[in-house]
């Protein structure tokens, strides 16, 4: 389940570059933007934890 909130969070934070301006070009700042510039914005850290829950998964069975 985490695999896959971190590809959704990946794909939100992709969709947000290329079909979105960043912050600071905004010109109406309100809050619901706010929040989702806040809520895609993880999109590097999605990758590094969906890579070490690869690697883990992967290694645990590779192991066995």
């Amino acid at each position: 389940m985490l695999r896959g909130i971190a590809a959704l969070a990946v794909l939100l934070n992709h969709w947000r570059n290329i079909f979105f301006v960043n912050w600071p070009q905004v010109h109406n700042q309100d809050t619901g933007l706010e929040i989702f510039y806040f809520l895609t914005k993880f999109g590097h850290e999605a990758v590094i934890v969906f890579f070490v829950l690869s690697g883990y998964l992967i290694g645990r069975t590779v192991l066995r």
